[in-house]
């Protein structure tokens, strides 16, 4: 039998923090799919979806004083406290026979992917708000 890949607590942060909302959505979601619980992985669509939206609406209205790496670190930390508790630690897919850690270069690509994706919301959201009026774009 083959082993099962699953992304590590460490590595759902660092895909969240790098690659976005979109990344983190995408590692916890693979990890519950892989895992069998499809209640959870419908929960992180939802609530994913959800927080997307959310975070693509009141970003143009945070103020430029606050830091920018504060909301990606705060999402990432959330989302790898997700992984540690209801999903597995490194620790337990290390010593597993069943499950194997994905690679740095998975995180990578799902990085990278993640944020063309978000490009590709993001965008021509911002160029609807500056076309009705509710942001100013220069």
């Amino acid at each position: 039998m083959s082993s099962l890949r699953v992304y590590t607590p460490f590595q759902v942060r660092v895909a969240a923090f790098f690659g976005g909302p979109f990344a983190a959505i995408y590692t916890l979601h693979w990890n519950f799919r892989v895992l069998g619980k499809s209640h959870a992985q419908r929960l992180t669509l939802y609530w994913g979806a959800a927080f997307t939206v959310t975070l693509i609406a009141t970003l143009p209205f945070v103020p430029e004083s606050l830091p920018r790496f504060v909301i990606p670190l705060a999402y990432a930390m959330i989302a790898e406290q997700i992984a540690k508790s209801k999903q597995l630690t490194k620790e337990a897919i290390l010593s597993s026979s069943i499950y194997q850690r994905h690679s740095g270069w998975n995180v990578t690509l799902v990085s990278l992917l993640s944020i063309l994706a978000i490009l590709a919301v993001v965008i021509p959201s911002m160029l609807a708000l500056d076309y009705f009026g509710v942001l100013k774009l220069d």
